[in-house]
């Protein structure tokens, strides 16, 4: 029926356009390191890749608390979530998105000194709780994208830029990845990753994976 062809033509346009609008996408994208001035954009994208939904409008009393303390602590040199961990991906001269990833040798004594710095997680016994990343590793801790720019290719270029940073430092790339996101699992598969064991932390236990 013509009605149906047109609908199918219709559809491969838009699809030829979507793949032509993300060829451009990433020919522009960049990659720097995170700066100390950068630690409020860290700061929101670490507490994006938590599910706290940071780009909500307007932000609740409890996220706008949660990303002061944050950011406060991103400034620091010292702790899990520092600036100097993390990577951006910009276009242009905007900041899109950006992966957070370290050594995993001296996770869990900066974890302890992290969590002690954040009030919003007070009461929280992060010592009991299983490491997230061992000598060895180079943890993946945060990944996270902008809304705007979620589905075109800056995620899984910032997990590539992580993966070739590890080899550079000689160093496994490691994980952790919700078992309810088969979304963000097809990302990692497709990067090269493998599942291999769990973990639980944060009372969740979370599937990990290495490539």
């Amino acid at each position: 029926p013509k009605n149906f062809a047109f609908c199918l033509e219709r559809a491969q346009v838009s699809r030829n356009f979507a793949t032509k609008r993300n060829h451009l996408i990433m020919s522009a994208l960049h990659f720097r390191p995170a700066t100390a001035d950068d630690a409020r954009f860290v700061a929101r994208h670490v507490l994006e890749a938590l599910h706290w939904h940071m780009y909500d409008e307007p932000l609740n009393a409890e996220q706008r608390q949660a990303w002061d303390e944050l950011t406060a602590v991103c400034r620091r040199d010292d702790v899990l979530y520092s600036y100097k961990h993390a990577l951006l991906a910009k276009i242009g001269d905007e900041p899109v998105g950006l992966i957070l990833a370290y050594d995993g040798a001296d996770y869990h004594p900066l974890r302890t000194r992290t969590f002690a710095l954040l009030p919003t997680f007070a009461g929280m016994d992060v010592d009991s709780m299983e490491d997230e990343a061992v000598a060895g590793e180079y943890y993946i801790d945060s990944l996270a994208v902008a809304p705007s720019q979620r589905g075109k290719g800056v995620g899984a270029a910032l997990l590539a830029q992580a993966v070739a940073q590890a080899a550079q430092l000689g160093l496994r790339p490691t994980l952790l990845v919700d078992p309810d996101n088969p979304a963000a699992r097809r990302l990692y598969e497709a990067g090269g990753f493998r599942e291999s064991g769990a973990v639980t932390a944060f009372g969740q236990t979370y599937l990990r994976m290495q490539a």
